[in-house]
């Protein structure tokens, strides 16, 4: 355990480093279930992808989105990743959750990236507690692209099926794309605000 200046552990203050724990799940969805969602996004109309910030847009995404909305096609994915984050949450965070947002499948292609960034924002954003992300494509489909953080190792979750989770608060980007494409699942789940 690192200390903090000023803290006082015989108080029953310590640090709480597991809240910013980010979870790499491999092979969380089966090859079937991965094609499935490919299939969902690739039937939706792309558009850009946006960064709101309460000034208007932010010019550090370079991207293009898929939006899954809850309809009976997608209530099979909305299952699965409530169960997989409420169950992982449980064990981990023990944040006060509620429901999924809108599914999101992005695709970044050469030249696109996303700049370091947290999930949280303005509006409904600012609920958002905890974030995933599902690598679509097979880890040799394209070079840099890799979902990194601050702290953490230089890849994560680059297998096809790989799901990465961890708290919306959390600095992350999307690196640079060099070669190919990469296509990823992104959702988020509310809850009220943190107490």
């Amino acid at each position: 355990m690192s200390r903090v200046e000023g803290l006082d552990p015989s108080r029953g203050l310590v640090p709480n480093e597991a809240l910013c724990r980010m979870l790499s799940i491999p092979r969380a969805f089966r090859p079937e279930e991965v094609d499935r969602v490919r299939a969902l996004a690739e039937a939706q109309a792309p558009v850009l992808g946006e960064v709101i910030v309460e000034s208007g847009p932010a010019d550090r995404r370079s991207s293009e989105v898929r939006w899954l909305p809850h309809g009976p096609d997608t209530k099979w994915l909305y299952d699965r990743l409530g169960s997989l984050i409420h169950t992982l949450n449980a064990q981990h965070w023990r944040f006060e959750l509620g429901g999924l947002e809108a599914i999101q499948v992005a695709r970044y292609g050469v030249g696109d990236g996303y700049d370091w960034h947290v999930d949280l924002g303005p509006g409904q954003a600012s609920m958002r507690k905890l974030s995933i992300s599902i690598q679509l494509s097979e880890a040799d489909a394209y070079e840099g692209g890799d979902l990194q953080f601050p702290d953490g190792p230089e890849r994560l979750a680059r297998n096809r099926g790989d799901a990465l989770v961890f708290p919306s608060f959390m600095h992350h980007r999307v690196a640079p794309i060099t070669a190919g494409e990469r296509w990823s699942v992104v959702a988020w789940i509310v809850g009220p605000p943190f107490r």
